[in-house]
């Protein structure tokens, strides 16, 4: 896996991080990506057992500055 991802075991949550992101939500049935600029933003990756695993790129989310 991307060392710049993250997994979380949330499917809403997962969800919720595509919306903020403007991203589609995708079919949780088959592996999956978004990036932007070519980096991977959004990953779903179903396993063995078929169960899907989610995994985002944390490393852009933190304290928004605002602009006054």
């Amino acid at each position: 896996m991307e060392l710049h991802l993250t997994e979380i075991s949330s499917a809403y949550l997962f969800t919720e991080y595509l919306h903020n992101l403007g991203a589609k939500v995708p079919r949780f049935k088959q592996d999956w990506e978004f990036t932007v600029e070519g980096k991977i933003m959004a990953k779903v990756k179903v396993c063995q057992e078929g169960r899907p695993r989610y995994y985002i790129s944390a490393s852009h989310m933190g304290p928004q500055r605002s602009a006054h």
